[in-house]
């Protein structure tokens, strides 16, 4: 249950070694969600090339670069434009670069003749990320959501805004996978560090925040485990695994 996209998402899988065909998947942030038996395409929520129109101008407006993330079915390509972007949107371009590839370059992305596209996103300063989601929310509305991560490079002063066609959340995408496998909330943990996990902290049934988590998110978490480096997350999948995890509670009570 990720923010990233499918030829990230299968690119790490496939990197580990481990990608079974079976795997659910919410992506971006819910907007792609698979699963089922045979794993089906649940969910698929696309911006229109009208949307992308409008949320291009925005961007500019701010003094941000919009990154535009194609479909699927158009390669998912990343689109921005030639010219200069701030240190850590940067790096974001050539790690990406390096382990997915798929990164375009155009002198004005509304030259595109958008149809549909995943997201339109990207990183700056929390000042201009801000002023930007507010701009977007006020301008179209119930059209769109905007979700603001904390990114992980700058050291906590860079964030994310990503835009999706409203409906997209993990929260929505955990409700999706489990209508279709039939279960509920008491049989889901979320184990989460950033913004963009509080949606699926909502719908679980616990919610576990690393330790490098914002203040604000393991305020929101039922419990939370060690850090992202130390394995945190590994903690709980094998007390899960050992049937000995208790949401919040020492062990054996």
């Amino acid at each position: 249950c990720t923010g990233r996209n499918t030829r990230s998402v299968n690119s790490l899988l496939d990197g580990s070694g481990w990608n079974p065909d079976d795997l659910p998947m919410v992506l971006l942030n819910g907007a792609l969600v698979h699963g089922g038996q045979p794993r089906r395409q649940l969910v698929r929520n696309v911006l229109e090339g009208d949307l992308v129109k409008q949320l291009v101008p925005l961007f500019r407006a701010h003094g941000t670069m919009p990154l535009v993330y194609g479909t699927d079915e158009d390669g998912g390509v990343i689109h921005h434009e030639t010219r200069p972007v701030n240190d850590i949107l940067s790096r974001y371009l050539q790690m990406r670069s390096h382990t997915v590839g798929a990164i375009l370059t155009t002198d004005d992305l509304l030259e595109i003749p958008w149809h549909q596209a995943l997201e339109v996103g990207t990183i700056d300063v929390q000042a201009k990320i801000t002023a930007l989601t507010e701009d977007i929310r006020a301008r179209l509305g119930n059209q769109v959501v905007v979700i603001n991560t904390r990114s992980l490079l700058g050291e906590g002063q860079y964030y994310w805004a990503e835009v999706y066609r409203a409906g997209s959340d993990k929260g929505s995408g955990l409700r999706a996978l489990a209508a279709v496998n039939g279960f509920t909330s008491d049989n889901m943990v979320a184990i989460g560090d950033n913004f963009n996990d509080l949606a699926m902290f909502e719908v679980a049934g616990c919610s576990v925040a690393m330790a490098n988590s914002p203040d604000e998110v393991k305020a929101m978490a039922d419990m939370v485990t060690s850090d992202v480096s130390a394995g945190g997350a590994s903690e709980i999948l094998e007390k899960i695994a050992a049937g000995v995890f208790c949401c919040g509670k020492p062990e054996g009570n």
